[in-house]
C-alpha cells in the first residue's frame, strides 16, 4: 500500500481508536486487530505487540526490554545524546532497532550483545 500523508493520517485515526477501544477487547484479539493492519498496510514488521493497561500480556516482548529514543538510549549505555545518534547513524545498532516512523526503540538485549561483541 502506497505510504503517503493521508495514509499516515487514516494509520493515526485508526491507531486513536484502538487505543479507546483497548480496554474491550484482550490483548489476543487486539494483537490479531493490529496484525491485520499491519499486513494490509506493509507495516507489519514495525508493530509491537499490544501491551494492556495492566501490564500483563500473552505475548513475550516486554516493554521493559526496550529502551526508547535516543536519550533513552544514551541513559542506558551511559553516553551523551550524540554519541548515542553517531551509533545508530553508523549502523553498529541497525540489529538492535526498530523504528516506527521517526521513533526508535532498542531491544536492550541486542544492545548489550552489540557492545559485549566490541
Amino acid at each position: 500500500m502506497k505510504n503517503n500523508a493521508n495514509m499516515n493520517t487514516l494509520l493515526m485515526a485508526l491507531w486513536a481508536i484502538l487505543i479507546a477501544l483497548k480496554d474491550d477487547f484482550d490483548s489476543e484479539t487486539m494483537n490479531t486487530i493490529m496484525q491485520a493492519i499491519g499486513s494490509a498496510t506493509g507495516l507489519s514488521a514495525g508493530l509491537a505487540p499490544f501491551i494492556p493497561a495492566n501490564g500483563h500480556s500473552d505475548s513475550t516482548a516486554n516493554p521493559t526490554e526496550y529502551v526508547y529514543g535516543i536519550r533513552g538510549l544514551a541513559d542506558y549505555l551511559g553516553v551523551s545524546d550524540p554519541t548515542a545518534q553517531k551509533y545508530v547513524n553508523a549502523g553498529k545498532l541497525d540489529p538492535a532497532i526498530r523504528r516506527v516512523g521517526k521513533k526508535y526503540s532498542f531491544l536492550k538485549s541486542k544492545v548489550d550483545e552489540i557492545f559485549a561483541n566490541k
